[in-house]
Formats: structure tokens, C-alpha cells, sequence
């Protein structure tokens, strides 16, 4: 830490000199030190009740009925002068409907604290939208909750210039967000990489029709085939929900790769097909809650919806042909440079039939800025959360063998101070084939995430930004993949010293850590700045897993620049790291010497994986060239 702090200092040193600013809270939690009408705000929820006392802002829970909503929304900037003016005449506005949709309550409806901060942690889902506030005020037994919310720019081009990875990509296209203030999401670009072309387009309406279902589909036209997915149906959006269903399919016609320091080592023709339907429905806790949660909004003796069943089918198919001459000329690869033998090809696959799954969620949530998206507020769940998933796929069904799939997960956090938490998870999948009587394709798994909000740096009046201390761990171990499975680590993957795809195994470790100070905010309204101190360490091996704490273990360390834009759709950040491994890798990068890097997003964040691919995907769907 030490190091990180020096380097930071260093960095900062041509930065102007200032009077020290109020920080802002890394989360939003905080009670007032004044008289008059007692005001709570938690997670962006302000309740106002003119008749408690300051320590008892805690509304009655009986016979308390919303009156009136009252839904405002903000432009882009609140400097409405000159150019930000025109932007903002430029921004069709985000319809009232689409944000009344998003809340839990209506008028009439039984006041519930929960549904009140489920809602705001609903509305910061939306990407378009920043600064969500909601606030009911009491006037006897009637609650007026006024809605708050500002807009962002949300026509974007995309245009993507990524080097430094070992290949090199391109892109060019646009997308809208927000489409006519509707929620609907239309994306168009076309991208260019060493071995692929692609154009794609996907349209997705999270309130299709007007209504609480999600609609998606998209495809894309590569060099070496198509691609192509839809989906629709009725997700969770709190725990007083009773039932959501989902449709989901995707079919593709591709070229597999294999890879080995950071080149193909064998290609592959393969058509993959799945279909998914599944329902669920929730049943209350087994228990009521035990006390009161400000941070929830759950208070002690409600019920709430936090153990699911889901009952559907699931069907998957894959098929594997050995690349033929069109297959190379689709990389542009020379088929010389890699194996042909077909004993590398993957066996054919498909799974047919039932599946069930359990899940509990014990909510826990925080709220928190200043972790990956500047001054962006997110939340996290820091309850413990578990899933068990089961498909019987037999023959009779039209599976080739008969089979049994299981999934597994388990996540939990803890908040180890106001404004520091850690998050974990262990996962795993596996198959067990009843006609080879032999289990396969087994992914064992666990990642740790630690955030610690460490506040504004001064040194005299010199403002050296509010600093962020992030990290994640993880490791994957797989027995008896299929052939076209491999765990692969590099440049965009965690190890930034070394190019994409450099290390292939069964087995991978990283470790990421990160000081991250944001120096400014909001900078004419338009960008933030930040830096980043780092280092990487892991690997991924086909040997024994202790190699990869000896033999296979790999590392660099560097600074970086984060540029985010706060008024854009999703508080988009660009980096531009440099960093130098300590030691040679085998895709020829030297040991001392420096990589640059230029890509979006940060290099990773504090979403679990079971969050950003779902419960069962984080084991059943990693490893694959798709």
C-alpha cells in the first residue's frame, strides 16, 4: 500500500492546489443534525414525516395509504445555457410511464418501506437514468411520494480503437439507450479484429408493450459465420414478487478456436442451438424478519418472497466438423501454422429434457459511489444467496447419452466498515454420463471481491484525489473438460502485462489489485478523471494446480488513466493502462518491458460473476469460443 500511495502522490503533482471540498459520502445514508420535520435518506430514499421527532423518522406501518405519486425527471444538465441548453433540447425525455413502470407501489396501495427502496434500487438499474431520489412525506395517514431522477445522453457513437492486447480491434456503429424515452435499446456497429468481422444489431425493450416483460433479439453477420439470439419474458424485480418466466434461445454457425500463447493452435467448425423455458415461483422466507432494516427497508415481522422454484426444459446442441479450406480463409489463418488433427475435435453434444431449481436471497443491500463508476451510485447484495440447478437429460428425450447436469452457487458479503465491504462466492457444475458411466466437464470454482471507499488524500492544500482501494481474487478448476473448453488468461482477462489468450489451462488464478484515486469530477460537465495504481498476479495451466504458485505463476504491475462520462448512458469509462510484466511469457513479452493498453471499462468490478452471467452460466458457461 505504501507504493500504491507514493506512486499516486507522484502522479498527482501537476495537479492545481485547492481549499479542501466536503467530500460526498461513499454511500448515501445519513440523518439530520437539525430540528423540524424528521428526514431519513438511505440508498437515494428520503422520508419525510413532519409529525416524528429527528430520532424517530421511522413512519407508522399501520394504516398508512400512498395518496399521490408525483414523477419528476431531470435534463442532462442542469445548466440549461448555451451548448448544454441545445443538448438538452436535443434528449427526448424519459416518459413518466417508463419510470412508473420500474416502481413497486401504485396509488392505494398499503406504504411498505421496502417497496419503497426496492424501487430506487430499480429505477439505478436503468442505464439512462442518474440521480434517482424518491421521497414520501406524511400527512396522517396518507403518503405523497414525490419520484426524482435525471436523464443522460444516451445516443452514443461507438467507435473502439483497442491495442496493446496482442490484437488489435476496431469498431465503428451507434447506439441508443434510451430510444424516444422509451427504455428500448437499439445497438448497431460493425468491428474488425486479427481474424474476424462482424456486423451485429440488438434491440432490447425492457417494458414491452407497455408492460413489465423483457424483449430482446439480435444477430450478427461475421467473416466466419452467424450468430443469432432471442429472448422474452417476466423477470424478478423484487422479493414481494410471486412468479416471472422466461423464453430464451440462440442458435449459431461459427468458427471454435483453441489458443496457446496468444495464437490459434486449432480451429473448428461448430453449430450450437439452445432453447430454454423455465418458470418460477416464489414462497415466503421460513421466517419473518427479525428487526428492522433501514438499508432494505424490510422491517421486523414482514414476510418476504425470498425462496424460489423453477420448474422448465432446457435443450442444447452442438456440433463439431473439422475446418475445411473456406474455415481458414474466414480467420485468414494459414492452416500450416496450427494442427489439423482430428483427434482434437470435440465430441458432439446434445441435452434434452427437464430441469428444476432452488434459490433463496437473503437481502442485504448497500449503496454505494465511488467504486466502479466515479460518482455513479450502485448496489450490492451482501446477503447470502444460493442457487442448486438440475437437468435429467435422457435419451428418450433426444439427448445422445443419458445425462445428468447439476449447477451450484453460493454468494455472501460483509460490510466491514461504513464505507469498505467484501464479496465472495463458490460455484461449480458437472455432468455425469450414464452411458460412458463417467463424470465430465467438471468447473469447481471461487471469487472474492474487497472495496474499500479510503476518502479524499490531501497533502497541505493539495487535493490528491478520493481513492478507492479495489481488488478480486478468483480461481477456476476444471477435470475433464470438453475439448473446445479452455480457461484463458491475458491482457483483457486479468494478467495486463501479457497479450490476450497468452496462458491456456484447465486451471487459473488471479489476483487484481487496485488504488484507484479520482482526481476530478464532472469537468465542464462532460468527463471525469482518474488514475490507477496496479498489480496482477495468476496464471492458468493444464498441469498440477500447485504449478500455478511456482512454474505457471505470472505477473505485472502499472498506472493507469480513467476517463468516465458521467452524463452518459451507463457512466462509461475509457482506461489506458500501462503496464510491465515481471517476468517472460511465452507470447514473447520481455520481462521489464512496457504494454499499453487501451480499452473501455475498467479491468474489473465489483459484480460477482453469478451476477453478470447468471447463477449457472458462471460455471456452465465460461471457457467457450463462441
Amino acid at each position: 500500500m505504501p507504493l500504491f500511495r507514493l506512486l499516486l502522490l507522484v502522479s498527482a503533482l501537476m495537479l492545481p492546489t485547492g481549499g479542501h471540498a466536503d467530500p460526498a459520502p461513499p454511500y448515501e445514508a445519513s440523518a439530520p443534525a437539525h430540528e423540524g420535520p424528521a428526514t431519513v435518506q438511505v440508498e437515494g430514499v428520503t422520508v419525510t414525516d413532519p409529525d416524528a421527532p429527528v430520532d424517530k423518522a421511522q413512519p407508522q406501518r399501520e394504516k398508512r395509504y400512498i395518496r399521490k405519486i408525483t414523477i419528476k425527471v431531470g435534463e442532462i444538465f442542469e445548466d440549461s445555457s448555451g451548448a448544454y441548453g441545445y443538448v438538452n433540447s436535443l434528449k427526448m425525455q424519459t416518459m413518466h410511464s417508463v419510470i412508473r413502470t420500474e416502481l413497486l407501489f401504485r396509488e392505494g396501495d398499503t406504504f411498505d418501506p421496502y417497496l419503497i427502496k426496492q424501487s430506487a434500487r430499480n429505477l439505478r438499474l436503468q442505464r439512462f437514468l442518474r440521480q434517482i431520489k424518491i421521497t414520501p412525506t406524511f400527512d396522517g395517514d396518507a403518503v405523497d411520494v414525490m419520484v426524482e431522477a435525471r436523464d443522460s445522453w444516451t445516443l452514443i457513437p461507438f467507435l473502439s480503437y483497442s491495442s496493446g492486447t496482442g490484437q488489435r480491434n476496431r469498431g465503428i456503429g451507434i447506439s441508443e439507450g434510451n430510444f424516444l424515452g422509451g427504455a428500448t435499446r437499439i445497438d448497431t456497429k460493425y468491428e474488425q479484429s486479427a481474424s474476424r468481422n462482424s456486423f451485429g444489431a440488438v434491440v432490447q425493450d425492457p417494458q414491452f408493450l407497455g408492460t413489465r416483460h423483457n424483449f430482446l433479439i439480435g444477430a450478427a453477420d461475421r467473416s466466419d459465420g452467424t450468430t443469432s439470439r432471442f429472448a422474452y419474458g417476466l423477470p424478478f424485480r423484487s422479493l414481494m414478487q410471486r412468479e416471472a418466466w422466461s423464453f430464451d434461445g440462440s442458435a449459431g454457425n461459427t468458427v471454435g478456436r483453441l489458443w496457446d500463447a496468444g495464437t490459434e493452435t486449432y480451429i473448428f467448425r461448430q453449430h450450437i442451438n439452445n432453447f430454454d423455458a423455465l418458470y418460477t415461483f416464489a414462497g415466503p422466507s421460513a421466517h419473518p424478519a427479525q428487526e428492522d432494516d433501514p438499508y432494505t427497508g424490510i422491517y421486523k415481522g414482514q414476510w418476504v418472497l425470498s425462496q424460489r422454484y423453477s420448474v422448465g426444459y432446457s435443450y442444447s446442441d452442438a456440433t463439431f466438423i473439422q475446418a475445411d479450406e473456406q474455415d481458414y480463409q474466414d480467420l485468414d489463418l494459414d492452416p500450416s501454422t496450427v494442427s489439423n488433427n482430428p483427434a482434437d475435435l470435440a465430441t458432439d453434444r446434445r441435452f434434452s429434457g427437464p430441469l428444476f431449481q432452488y434459490q433463496t436471497i437473503h437481502p442485504e443491500y448497500i449503496s454505494m459511489n465511488y467504486i466502479d463508476r466515479f460518482d455513479r451510485v450502485e448496489d450490492y447484495n451482501l446477503g447470502d444467496e444460493s442457487l442448486v440447478n438440475m437437468q435429467i437429460a435422457p435419451r428418450s428425450l433426444g439427448s445422445r447419452d443419458n445425462s445428468f447436469i447439476t449447477t451450484a452457487n453460493r454468494s455472501k458479503g460483509w460490510k466491514t466498515s461504513n464505507s469498505a465491504f467484501i464479496r465472495g462466492e463458490i460455484g461449480g457444475a458437472t455432468r455425469y454420463d450414464a452411458t460412458m458411466e463417467e463424470i465430465q466437464n467438471t468447473i469447481i470454482r471461487t471469487e472474492w471481491k474487497a472495496y474499500s471507499v479510503l476518502g479524499d488524500l490531501y497533502m497541505g492544500e493539495r487535493f490528491f484525489g478520493r481513492h478507492t482501494f479495489a481488488s478480486q481474487f478468483f480461481i477456476d478448476f476444471g477435470e475433464n473438460l470438453d475439448k473446445d473448453r479452455q480457461l484463458l488468461l491475458g491482457a483483457d482477462t486479468g494478467l495486463r502485462g501479457y497479450e490476450t489468450n497468452t496462458f491456456a489451462g484447465d486451471k487459473r488464478m488471479v489476483l487484481n489489485l487496485e488504488e484507484r484515486s479520482h482526481i476530478a469530477d464532472d469537468v465542464f460537465q462532460l468527463v471525469s478523471l482518474g488514475t490507477a495504481v496496479f498489480v496482477d498476479v495468476g496464471g492458468s495451466t493444464y498441469n498440477a494446480l500447485g504449478d500455478l504458485m511456482t512454474t505457471d505463476l505470472y505477473g505485472d504491475a502499472g498506472f493507469g488513466l480513467r476517463f468516465c462520462f458521467p452524463r452518459a448512458s451507463g457512466g462509461g469509462i475509457v482506461r489506458i493502462d500501462v503496464a510491465v510484466p515481471f517476468r517472460d511469457g511465452p507470447d514473447g513479452s520481455n520481462a521489464g518491458e512496457p504494454r499499453v493498453i487501451f480499452a473501455a471499462g475498467q479491468m474489473f468490478n465489483a459484480r460477482l460473476r453469478s451476477e453478470a452471467l447468471g447463477p449457472e452460466n458462471a460455471s456452465l458457461g465460461i471457457g467457450f469460443d463462441r
